[in-house]
């Protein structure tokens, strides 16, 4: 400024370009401002609500993926049961032929066991056969202690021909 203390027409023109310039920041600036504010406030209410939406949804799908997940595992566990109960009836039913076919092999060893015996004892001499049927006698009422003694009988013969050599 100069000493006069009147303002010079630059320090005037700088004056009201201020003036202008805070009037523009009031009246135009300002103003849209709020409006941009007010909008990005419903732009983001907006965004909070379609994210609340969005997260219910999912939840419900997710809820509804559950049940069906479980329905299809019941109905899985159902198929899997009836499954298992048939394999254990034709489990059943292949034990059932393997015990009979055992037992019909058993009783056939058993009658060739006891045809072999006879023909054992027709082959004796009379004096050893009336002295060899008490033993078998006793051997058919007490099979153990009879298997016993012959597998000692057994291994007393083994030695002693093992010696001989």
């Amino acid at each position: 400024m100069n000493s006069s203390q009147t303002p010079s027409g630059a320090e005037r023109a700088a004056a009201a370009a201020a003036e202008s310039a805070a009037a523009y920041q009031k009246y135009v600036v300002q103003p849209g401002m709020e409006s941009v504010k007010d909008k990005v406030q419903q732009t983001k209410q907006t965004m909070q609500a379609a994210a609340e939406q969005v997260k219910q949804q999912a939840q419900a799908k997710a809820e509804e993926v559950k049940q069906q997940a479980l329905a299809k595992a019941g109905e899985v566990k159902q198929q899997a049961q009836a499954k298992a109960g048939e394999v254990k009836q034709q489990a059943k039913a292949a034990a059932g032929e393997v015990q009979q076919q055992a037992q019909a092999k058993a009783e056939e060893v058993k009658q060739q066991a006891r045809s072999l015996i006879h023909q054992g004892l027709a082959k004796l001499p009379p004096p050893v056969a009336t002295r060899v049927e008490p033993l078998m006698t006793t051997a058919k009422q007490r099979p153990l202690p009879t298997a016993a003694i012959t597998m000692v009988i057994l291994l007393v013969l083994r030695r002693l021909l093992r010696r001989n050599r």
